[in-house]
């Protein structure tokens, strides 16, 4: 991509292809409620563009995070100095993005639970209904025409599911660390008690 600013031109190390076989990439990617995921954002200065990386396995953040558009003057190539062409990057946990979004109230002095996601309040809708069809679970957020007491009812479920889905991870994890710890002094990395 080539910009001009200030008469000079700029060269970026951002191109069309690494953006185009991640987005192969990832229409071919099924949706897996073990894994972690994070929706990567950042705003590309020179095209004035907002950039948003949905359902990233972490080291396709770490990927994304190495591929940041930087502009390259030719005169300052030499020195090995680049400026960033991005503003504004933001790394949300897919998990975080999904819940509901906390508003302080000043009346009961704490804060509660809005009717929107973190990911319709930070992005939009479009990117919830994105988030609902990838993942097939269904969104927090109060749909139109449903009822107070029964969208209420169903985060309430949703809550406990998750709160169970989560100490379940939780003792996966523990068992796996265990097993690690446990394989790593067999193998003689750490000492044996």
């Amino acid at each position: 991509m080539q910009s001009i600013t200030d008469g000079v031109v700029l060269s970026s190390n951002f191109h069309g292809s690494v953006s185009k076989e991640r987005e192969n990439n990832f229409l071919n990617k099924k949706y897996d409620p073990n894994a972690d995921y994070f929706m990567v954002s950042y705003h590309r200065t020179s095209d004035c563009s907002w950039i948003r990386i949905p359902f990233l396995y972490l080291g396709e953040v770490k990927d994304v995070v190495e591929e940041l558009p930087m502009l390259i003057s030719p005169k300052e190539a030499k020195k090995g100095m680049f400026v960033q062409d991005f503003t504004d990057l933001m790394i949300h946990s897919e998990d975080w993005l999904s819940k509901l979004h906390r508003e302080f109230d000043e009346e009961q002095q704490k804060y509660v639970d809005t009717e929107i996601t973190n990911r319709q309040f930070f992005y939009d809708v479009r990117y919830e209904i994105f988030a609902t069809n990838f993942t097939g679970i269904p969104s927090l957020a109060r749909q139109k025409d449903e009822p107070l007491e029964e969208w209420k009812e169903r985060v309430a479920v949703a809550h406990e599911e998750r709160r169970e889905e989560n100490l379940k991870r939780m003792t996966n994890r523990q068992e796996l660390e265990k097993n690690l710890v446990t394989n790593r002094k067999s193998w003689g990395l750490e000492e044996k008690e």
